[in-house]
């Protein structure tokens, strides 16, 4: 059967495209394709890259490091200078951080002073390392020195339990925002001092001592009363034995005395039995 000359002219006006060109069109679009899936992943990578406390990207975590150290302003730092002490002393610690290195200029006698960075929140900590030292702190350890004007105070208590050798550190530390993220830390300051021995220790050790002492023999109180009580007791019977012993010997030698010695004699007591008055005796011879 043969196809009408009209149709073969159709089909001639409307020619399909070559296998060539549709093999290339696919290639172009599946490489598209991968290069949009591959970027995704790129794009998201980057954004789960994150710094340790994680919730910003590390491009902002940076930026904010930065921004945040070129904000820092230089203060003054104010503290205490520690001299040779005795094993039992008690010491006080004070540092003082000024927002500009304007204000308190001059320092009194016993402290000193240094550049200090400011304008963040402010941790300032004393490290006391050796056997002879111990420090106490007795303030919060960040606090905000963010103006020019404003200032913070710190304060310790150093013990010196025995004689030696102690070391002391302060240390200055810019925190970023109420984070625990250092941007800036100076070199501490560094002061050694000499705990020498107290040479009343003996009289200083009964001194601490005599309140302990003085507990113990509260609390054996009933104790003590009763062993008195008897000792008592015992004195006054020993007493008693010994004056008894006395008085009887007394009255042994008052005896022996009178019988020894000579009785005057006894006058009769009828008169008719006096020499004088007796009367003959009727059985007489004449």
């Amino acid at each position: 059967m043969s196809v009408p000359q009209e149709n073969r002219k159709r089909r001639s006006r409307h020619p399909g495209l070559p296998t060539h060109v549709i093999v290339g069109i696919a290639t172009s679009v599946l490489a598209g394709l991968a290069g949009v899936i591959t970027a995704g992943i790129s794009a998201t990578d980057q954004v789960q890259v994150v710094p340790p406390h994680g919730r910003e990207p590390r491009s902002d975590y940076r930026t904010k490091i930065i921004e945040a150290q070129e904000g820092l302003s230089e203060g003054l730092l104010v503290y205490t200078i520690l001299s040779d002490a005795k094993a039992g002393d008690s010491l006080a610690f004070e540092a003082t951080l000024y927002g500009a290195t304007g204000r308190k200029a001059v320092p009194p006698k016993d402290k000193d002073k240094r550049p200090a960075p400011s304008g963040a929140l402010m941790g300032v900590q004393l490290h006391c390392s050796g056997p002879s030292v111990r420090c106490v702190s007795n303030s919060s350890e960040k606090k905000p020195v963010l103006r020019t004007k404003d200032d913070a105070s710190w304060s310790w208590t150093i013990s010196t339990p025995k004689a030696g050798k102690a070391v002391v550190n302060l240390t200055v530390t810019a925190y970023l925002d109420d984070t625990d993220t250092v941007i800036a830390e100076p070199i501490p300051v560094r002061q050694e001092i000499e705990i020498q021995e107290d040479k009343n220790g003996f009289l200083s050790f009964m001194k601490s001592a005599w309140k302990e002492i003085l507990a113990a023999l509260t609390a054996l109180g009933g104790v003590g009363g009763l062993v008195a009580f008897w000792q008592t007791r015992r004195s006054s019977r020993s007493t008693e034995g010994t004056n008894g012993g006395d008085d009887r010997s007394d009255s042994n030698s008052g005896g022996s005395s009178s019988s020894s010695a000579p009785q005057p004699s006894q006058q009769p007591t009828n008169p008719s039995a006096a020499p004088g008055n007796q009367e003959p005796d009727s059985a007489a011879p004449a």
